[in-house]
């Protein structure tokens, strides 16, 4: 992931608006309509000539669907655990984390399970399995800090994300000296800005389900039981003016925030 840098752009973040399927492009839309033209009909077939020919070969398909799902907006999640096989008391030294774009929810009955994608060969995951825990991490949608902490979080753990260039712990990595114990725990990612608002406003506790663990290509599916769910009493609606506040989104190599079109009813 990388910042956008489109000198065109309106703002940072970028506002992500959806249009209807009927006037994007001209392009075909599914369901009850007229029949076609003749010269629309013929552009259609050449057009499906075209597609099956360029995505008839493994390496074609891997690259016609990286550039279409570069369109689809994904959440932001940073991942983080304590590796307890390189640090068994826990601490910065055996920290480690990632930005994922693929978290999602997959049940909330009996109990609430969440699912994320990793590479199987990541020091993240690895931590993950030590210590049976991981924290996700959401991040506001209009803080350049928030930015930054997903960027950091996609370069990998050797980058050391939770330190800054001269090897102090960044701002937003969250110390616990009170309790020793804690110190097992995942890292918390932390971050206030001037106006009190919280840079990291969601913050979820999860227990690794490792019987669940999904192996697919050079990737894991991870699936996790939520413990506790941490967030500002403010999170969720805009105070001033009761509209429903989004998380920071990623789509087509920018991070974004997303415009509310509508007020939504509370149900």
């Amino acid at each position: 992931m990388k910042h956008k840098s489109s000198k065109d752009a309106a703002a940072d973040p970028a506002v992500l608006t959806t249009t209807p399927a009927s006037t994007v492009g001209g392009r075909r839309s599914y369901g009850t309509s007229p029949p076609q033209q003749s010269g629309t009909a013929k552009r259609t077939a050449e057009l499906d000539s075209e597609l099956e020919s360029s995505t008839s070969q493994p390496g074609d398909l891997s690259d016609a669907v990286r550039r279409l799902m570069r369109h689809v907006p994904y959440p932001v999640a940073v991942i983080t655990a304590t590796d307890l096989s390189h640090s068994p008391e826990g601490g910065p030294e055996g920290w480690r984390g990632a930005t994922v774009s693929s978290f999602n929810t997959v049940a909330l009955l009996p109990r609430p399970v969440v699912s994320f994608n990793i590479k199987k060969i990541s020091s993240t995951f690895d931590a993950i399995r030590s210590s049976g825990h991981f924290y996700v991490h959401l991040l506001s949608e209009d803080a350049d800090e928030a930015h930054k902490i997903a960027s950091k979080f996609t370069k990998g753990n050797a980058s050391y994300p939770f330190h800054d260039d001269s090897g102090e712990l960044e701002s937003f990595a969250l110390v616990s000296d009170v309790r020793p114990d804690l110190k097992r725990m995942p890292p918390i990612l932390h971050f206030e800005k001037e106006s009190g608002d919280l840079v990291v406003p969601f913050r979820l506790h999860c227990r690794f389900l490792q019987d669940k663990l999904v192996e697919i290509g050079d990737h894991v599916v991870l699936f996790g039981e939520v413990d506790h769910v941490f967030h500002d009493v403010g999170a969720f609606y805009d105070q001033s003016s009761d509209t429903p506040i989004s998380c920071l989104v990623y789509v087509d190599g920018s991070y974004c925030r997303v415009a509310v079109k509508s007020k939504m009813s509370r149900t």
